[in-house]
């Protein structure tokens, strides 16, 4: 067996990563799980929603915001993990294969206390420019996506902590101000989260990629994932599948 978990941050074109993935013949979900977020990518944001689920309310539990806005408390974080320790091991119990993964842009956080639960991880940690990241997240921040992300994110967490999310959300709202618009914020926490996957994938099998290098070069790029998972790439129809995927006429790689 072998587990890929894609570590990244929100708007990092982790969603061609895990595109790629897919057609490489790798399980990342079922198929309307991957196909939902049409309103922030074309063909779906290639999410398992069971572990987006679980990572969202992990990170409730511990008092922390999703997405570009603050990390989380390491201790409240851990103490969160250990209290849906059960949880985590169910998800993953019901979505393991031969060769499977996710992707999430929350998972980095959760990581470090779930890996002993993984069997056989290879981690692809995977980035862009921080400032294109921060303009693509302006993009969202917008009232035509925003509210439709905003739907979607509410729908991840349990129907008892919907109200209490919101009200969370419009208290940093409140006193912050547009902090999901404020370049400064976004670019402090993802040069934190860089930080933070590097660290923790250093001793461990992974492959670091970059969104511009997969634009530039995908057969290169492609070439290096099928490497790194051990994927026999003489079938030409599925290396040509995921090439396909690359196209920018065809995937939303804003």
């Amino acid at each position: 067996m072998k587990t890929v978990v894609v570590l990244c941050v929100p708007r990092s074109g982790s969603s061609l990563l895990a595109g790629i993935l897919h057609h490489l013949g790798v399980y990342m979900g079922p198929s309307d799980h991957l196909e939902k977020g049409g309103h922030v990518n074309k063909h779906g944001c290639f999410e398992n929603q069971d572990f987006l689920s679980l990572s969202h309310n992990i990170l409730y539990e511990a008092d922390s915001p999703v997405g570009l806005i603050e990390l989380p408390d390491e201790t409240k974080l851990q103490s969160s993990v250990e209290n849906n320790e059960q949880k985590i091991k169910s998800v993953i119990n019901k979505h393991q294969q031969p060769l499977w993964g996710w992707k999430d842009p929350s998972t980095f956080h959760i990581i470090p206390y779930i890996h002993e639960f993984l069997e056989n991880p290879h981690y692809i940690v995977m980035k862009r420019n921080v400032n294109n990241i921060v303009n693509s997240t302006k993009k969202i921040a917008k009232m035509g996506k925003f509210f439709p992300s905003l739907k979607h994110e509410l729908s991840l967490y349990e129907s008892g902590q919907r109200l209490s999310v919101l009200k969370r959300f419009f208290s940093i709202y409140f006193s912050r101000g547009n902090v999901f618009k404020d370049a400064q914020v976004m670019r402090a926490v993802i040069k934190k989260s860089y930080k933070k996957m590097n660290h923790f994938s250093s001793d461990k099998k992974h492959l670091t990629l970059k969104f511009e290098q997969i634009l530039n070069k995908p057969k290169k790029s492609i070439k290096r994932i099928a490497r790194f998972l051990d994927i026999d790439l003489g079938d030409d129809e599925k290396f040509q599948s995921a090439l396909h995927f690359v196209n920018p006429d065809l995937v939303n790689f804003s």
